[in-house]
């Protein structure tokens, strides 16, 4: 159970990641997003239609997006763990496993 936390923590990190080195890039290429909140689907729309003027430029970008696509769709996979807080009467905050997880770990979750 805590190497699939860890895993997702690790997941996280690296979209982050990614996200950055693709605002910086588009920052140092005169492209600034003023369209309100990064990462939304308006967002999202306005990064693929964007189009660099020189081929390398524009091949640099979408390595960018494919690695940005990548981890988006690692932090999408079945193996994911959706976490909530849920009170265990002891006054402790206790994370509950909800989502696509199989009840033998679910099972297990419950002994730590």
């Amino acid at each position: 159970m805590r190497d699939l936390c860890r895993a997702r923590d690790d997941a996280v990190a690296d979209r982050t990641r990614a996200r950055h080195r693709l605002s910086k890039f588009l920052l140092r290429h005169g492209q600034v997003w003023r369209g309100g909140n990064q990462w939304t689907v308006t967002h999202d729309r306005w990064l693929r239609s964007l189009r660099l003027g020189e081929p390398a430029l524009q091949a640099t970008f979408r390595h960018y997006l494919a690695v940005l696509e990548v981890r988006d769709a690692d932090l999408r996979s079945p193996l994911r763990v959706n976490w909530t807080v849920a009170r265990d009467g002891l006054d402790h905050d206790k994370p509950v496993l909800v989502g696509p997880v199989d009840d033998e770990v679910r099972h297990l979750a419950v002994l730590f």
